[in-house]
């Protein structure tokens, strides 16, 4: 068996499950601890494994590996890089050599990220609906362009930073140049959201008092400057409570808690994972938040106050109301795992009506083979190629099959006023 080397800088199973394969972290920080870790196989073959990499083009010195753990079928190996710089980039692969000969995996390439926080405002200039400033971070140099607008047809404001590299206004027009000393602030209907031009703060006010703030913002930049990640952060009042954030398994209060906004299955025990994630909240102080981040657009910050009554308002307002089901989805439903054939289901039907339970809905869980999982299961037909569709009239269902005859059973459930779902 040839000798082989396993890397995955990523990983295979998305952003929750850390595989001892990969590299760590991920997307490097300045000042982060960089570590690769890396199979061979099979076990014991590899005797010499070496590291090689280097540092904004320069050749760094070959780190000679040493296995953590060893075994029939691989052996287990990190490496720490050592401690990297922002706007550090980094290549490096490994080389495996052995009685079954020798492997080098793929060159890898990672550019350190870096962590800047919004410290002023240089420039300010009217757009539609709002105002555009020039920032600085905290390191003197310029920050992504902010703009702050209204965010119709929701009676709130928005804050968006641009994705893209840092940039700074460009020339003025003359009548935007008398604009120049317009204050980094907006007003829409009692809303106010503004930024402090000396040292980057943000406050929404809703009339005369301040519903959340002062704010920092801050990002993460690549390097070579597109934005990464933004953070809006900002003080709780004592007693404050945040609800929202899609459907959630572990709590409806979720101060504290960092709730992840990836849509994931994993069936049960979910925590803090969730299949269906919302980035909006409202707190009990009177203020909301909803975020917003197209691909390659930057990201937005849509900023409510009002009772939670209005925060929903505001926030079906951008997103679109719920559309009323049907009334047959308010009946009673009925499913069982067990329920895997016509006569069973029938049966269980018949019970129903034998005792006056007004069922509307019938979901069959175990209806389909285990090879499609969109074929009733022990149906006869001739398989087609690629993707082209197959009709009720390509399938034969024996009489002795689990499902004889699906379409005169589904005829009958809506006959009886039963709406059919197949899991």
């Amino acid at each position: 068996m040839p000798l082989t080397i396993i890397h995955f800088p990523y990983g295979l199973d998305g952003p929750y499950e850390t595989r001892f394969e990969e590299r760590r972290p991920r997307d490097p920080v300045g000042g982060d601890m960089v570590v690769v870790g890396f199979l061979t196989r099979p076990g014991r073959a590899a005797e010499t494994v070496r590291v090689h990499w280097s540092r904004n083009g320069r050749p760094q010195a070959s780190i000679l590996a040493r296995a953590s753990a060893t075994g029939t079928d691989e052996d287990r190996w990190l490496v720490e890089l050592g401690v990297v710089e922002a706007g550090d980039e980094v290549e490096y692969w490994i080389a495996a050599d052995g009685a079954n000969g020798r492997a080098e995996s793929p060159r890898h390439r990672f550019a350190v990220r870096r962590w800047r926080r919004l410290a002023g405002v240089s420039d300010v200039e009217p757009v539609a609906d709002g105002i555009r400033l020039a920032t600085v971070g905290d390191d003197g140099a310029p920050g992504p362009l902010l703009t702050l607008s209204t965010c119709p047809p929701a009676r709130g404001l928005r804050l968006r930073i641009d994705a893209g590299p840092v940039t700074i206004l460009g020339p003025r027009s003359a009548p935007a140049q008398e604009a120049a000393g317009v204050p980094p602030v907006i007003h829409h209907e009692g809303l106010t959201l503004g930024v402090d031009p000396t040292d980057g703060r943000l406050t929404l006010g809703n009339g005369a008092d301040t519903t959340c703030g002062p704010l920092t913002l801050r990002w993460l930049e690549e390097g070579d400057g597109r934005l990464a990640a933004v953070e809006l952060v900002g003080p709780l009042a004592d007693g404050e409570a945040l609800v929202g954030f899609g459907e959630r398994f572990d709590a409806l209060e979720q101060r504290g808690r960092a709730p992840g906004m990836t849509v994931y299955e994993q069936y049960k025990n979910q925590g803090d994972r969730t299949y269906l994630p919302v980035p909006f909240f409202l707190s009990s102080r009177g203020y909301g938040c909803l975020v917003e981040a197209p691909a390659g657009k930057g990201v937005a910050f849509d900023l409510f106050a009002g009772s939670p009554i209005d925060l929903l308002h505001a926030f079906t307002a951008l997103v679109g109301n719920p559309a009323l089901p049907p009334a047959w989805a308010f009946g009673p439903w009925m499913s069982s795992n067990e329920w895997n054939t016509q006569a069973r289901v029938m049966a269980e039907v018949e019970q129903t009506r034998r005792h006056g339970i007004p069922a509307t809905v019938l979901v069959i869980e175990a209806w389909s083979d285990e090879t499609t999982f969109y074929v009733w299961n022990g149906a006869d037909y001739a398989a087609t190629v690629g993707a082209a569709p197959l009709r009720l009239a390509d399938f034969t269902f024996p009489s002795d099959g689990p499902w004889p005859d699906p379409k005169a059973m589904v005829d009958a459930l809506h006959a009886a006023g039963i709406r059919l779902l197949l899991w």
